[in-house]
């Protein structure tokens, strides 16, 4: 997670970067801003798909929201099988 903080800039290419992230780390990446609307995700290219757009209510992107104040969250999705 903050491995992707650093590398995260404002108009940055989240799609690029969550590919990048996921090749770096050989896990599946999704990044999300602030208000909890996905930017980038490994698996896909359309970030508007509607099992994307869920994302903001799951346990571990509010947890996440919380911690901001850290810069970054690192936990397991409840959304990965």
């Amino acid at each position: 997670a903050m491995l992707a903080a650093r590398a995260w800039a404002p108009g940055a290419d989240g799609e690029a970067l969550a590919d990048t992230l996921a090749r770096a780390l050989g896990r599946h990446v999704t990044l999300l801003d602030a208000s909890g609307a996905v930017r980038g995700d490994s698996e896909t290219r359309d970030v508007g798909q509607d099992w994307l757009r869920g994302y903001a209510a799951l346990p571990e992107v509010r947890a996440a929201a919380r911690d901001a104040a850290a810069g970054a969250h690192e936990g397991r999705s409840s959304a990965v099988g």
